[in-house]
């Protein structure tokens, strides 16, 4: 039921693509990173299996996702793509990383999906809370954005009518493939059965959020 929940939000936040070209910073990068994260769409949808990681249950609603798609060595020119999830009290937090040719972050979408604690009509609704985050082939940080969504609206991040059960938390911030392949050792080991730790930098994006209405 999560592999699917996740899928969904996924293709949900997928039918966003990044890219409003009035009174955004950089149009023209800004335009090309949507067309990197047109073709990380394309990889999942293409190959959803083609993934290396886990995908793993703890009972009673915890568990958590790490999908590699890894194509450095495609000489196609693919994407690759990094998906991961954690879930935890029926709440799911998801996030998606999608990476150019070169191996550089471009552009991050992330949610996460938990009943409405706020008293009144609304209370125990489903509400997500959405971020995208744009980012430049130096590793510069171009534009974050975000929103709640209940019932089709969309709502500022400090919404008095609807928040999660639990707060914002900051991001990992994968911001190459090296760091990714990393993150996957450090948790299944390499060739020679060992775990080298590794904690990647975390990014507080709802702190730098900008409303994100679209």
């Amino acid at each position: 039921m999560w592999v699917l929940m996740s899928l969904a939000v996924i293709a949900v936040l997928a039918a966003a693509a990044p890219v409003r070209a009035a009174g955004q910073p950089d149009a023209k990068a800004l335009a090309e990173i949507g067309a990197d994260w047109a073709a990380c769409q394309a990889v999942m949808k293409d190959n959803p299996q083609a993934w290396l990681g886990w995908r793993r249950s703890f009972f009673n609603g915890y568990g958590d996702d790490f999908s590699f798609w890894d194509n450095r060595a495609s000489a196609t020119g693919s994407r690759s793509v990094l998906s991961i999830a954690a879930y935890f009290d029926g709440i799911g937090r998801f996030a998606t990383y999608c990476y150019r040719q070169d191996g550089s972050l471009a552009y991050i979408v992330t949610a996460m999906l938990s009943p409405n604690i706020v008293d009144g009509p609304n209370r125990d609704a489903a509400v997500s809370r959405e971020g995208k985050v744009h980012v430049a082939p130096d590793g510069s940080v171009l534009k974050i954005s975000g929103a709640l969504l209940a019932k089709g609206e969309r709502h500022p991040l400090d919404s008095k009518e609807w928040q999660l059960a639990r707060p914002c938390e900051p991001l990992p911030l994968y911001r190459n493939l090296v760091e990714v392949e990393k993150a996957y050792v450090a948790e299944m080991g390499d060739i020679y059965g060992k775990k080298p730790a590794f904690k990647p930098e975390q990014l507080d994006w709802c702190a730098k959020a900008v409303f994100d209405p679209s």
